[in-house]
Formats: structure tokens, C-alpha cells, sequence
């Protein structure tokens, strides 16, 4: 069973392929997001074994590894028991009000090239504001994302088509 975190970097600019890895610390930005993700893993299962979290780029110089990565990423996402979706432009109000789920439309991670496919792959996506309240999941949000993205609620319902 694994987890899995989802989420855009702060800048369009950064981005840290494998080659990278070796000498990341906890300098990185996303190296909180990678600690949640392991709490909220933990969480969810305590049993859990995996989390991993999509803050590498392919390298798209290198042909191989970007016809690699889009003939397999599907599959690496049809395969995680379930996701979280760190939406850090999801602003929470400070007045501690609830979040207006209709924002989501603005954040910028329905911007990315890998979000359809992963809301078309994902069976369980859990959708997390920039403090980490849950605003809730795939199933809950399926008629707002199927209006944000135009993507059919048949389809996001995860019917085995593929």
C-alpha cells in the first residue's frame, strides 16, 4: 500500500530531477510537504510502507525519460492506495471561516500537464488547503472538478475504462 502527494512548486523556474536527489537537504522547499505526507500516511494506515512524492521533474532533454514517464505514469498512479493534493495557493481564511471550495478553480494545480491524468488514475484523492485542512476529497468535489476541468463525473468516478 502506498501514498502518494501531489502538489505545484512554488516557482515555475525549480525544478530537481533525479540527478539532484543526492544532494537535496532539508534546504528544499518541499521538504515539509514530504514530512505531512508521511504524517498523513501514517494517519490514514499505520501499517503504511510507501509515500512518495512527485517533487522530482523528468527531464524532458532526455526523450527516453519523458516517453517513459508518460507511458508509465498512469499506471504508478492507478496502483496508489491514495492521494493527497497539497493546493498551496488554496488560501484558509484567517477569520477561521470555511474555505470556499469554489477557489479551487483558481489554483494553479489544475494548471499542471500530469492533472487530468491523475484525477482521470486516482481512485482516492484527498484535496488539502495551504494549512493542510482537508476541504475534502475526489468523490466529494467530483461535480466541481468535473466543471473546473470539463472532465465527464462518469470518468472521474474511476469506472475501469482503461
Amino acid at each position: 500500500m502506498s501514498f502518494f502527494l501531489t502538489h505545484r512548486k512554488k516557482t515555475k523556474f525549480f525544478s530537481m530531477t533525479r540527478k539532484d536527489l543526492g544532494k537535496a537537504t532539508k534546504k528544499i522547499t518541499s521538504w515539509d510537504k514530504i514530512k505531512m505526507t508521511c504524517e498523513l500516511a501514517r494517519n490514514h494506515n499505520p501499517s503504511v510502507r510507501h509515500a512518495w512524492v512527485d517533487t522530482c521533474c523528468i527531464d524532458k532533454t532526455s526523450s527516453v525519460e519523458l516517453s517513459e514517464a508518460i507511458n508509465g505514469m498512469f499506471r504508478w498512479y492507478r496502483n496508489v492506495a491514495e492521494c493527497f493534493a497539497y493546493l498551496r495557493d488554496l488560501l484558509q481564511p484567517k477569520s477561521g471561516l470555511e474555505i470556499d471550495k469554489n477557489q479551487l478553480r483558481f489554483c494553479c494545480w489544475f494548471q499542471r500537464e500530469w492533472t487530468l491524468q491523475k484525477l482521470v488514475a486516482l481512485s482516492l484523492i484527498d484535496f488539502y488547503s495551504n494549512t493542510w485542512l482537508c476541504i475534502g476529497n475526489k468523490s466529494q468535489l467530483r461535480p466541481l472538478l468535473s466543471r473546473i476541468t470539463n472532465i465527464y463525473e462518469s470518468v472521474l468516478e474511476n469506472i475501469d475504462y482503461f
